[in-house]
């Protein structure tokens, strides 16, 4: 399970020479969000997560979750175990491979009473954030060559 960022699909048309700490601070910008979408239990398309059943909530408590109510939080492993992979022509994002089985489960293959969590991709917060900081360094870039 990954997200690729690749500069043709951000800005066609143009030659963007994004170094790799650029990519990766673009990468950081997902994994942020991601993070903060599992922790306000908000879906990629901002809609909220689907409630927990009384019965699972209960075999969390007895399991000792911090959290019994909400979702991928237990472990907090899908929230932190992110792996972004810089490139000169991009950036990929995975979910490290502990909990890959997991992201893919929860996200991909929901059945057996599960739910499907659209947890891991890149919401409308991220792609305007994104934006914004592409616009800065576009704007850096200008000012250096003046």
């Amino acid at each position: 399970m990954s997200i690729h960022v690749i500069h043709e699909n951000m800005r066609p048309k143009a030659d963007l020479p994004f170094t790799e700490k650029e990519w990766k601070e673009i990468g950081q910008i997902v994994k942020l969000d991601i993070q903060r979408g599992i922790l306000a239990q908000r879906q990629v398309d901002g809609t909220s997560y689907a409630p927990l059943k009384a019965k699972t909530i209960q075999k969390k408590q007895k399991k000792g979750s911090p959290m019994p109510e909400k979702r991928l939080i237990d472990t907090r492993n899908l929230e932190k175990n992110q792996v972004i992979t810089p490139r000169l022509d991009g950036v990929e994002l995975t979910i490290g491979p502990t909990r890959a089985e997991i992201g893919v489960y929860q996200q991909l293959e929901p059945g057996r009473g599960n739910v499907a969590t659209y947890f891991f991709g890149i919401s409308e917060n991220a792609s305007r954030a994104i934006v914004s900081y592409v616009d800065k360094l576009i704007d850096r870039w200008l000012r250096a060559s003046r």
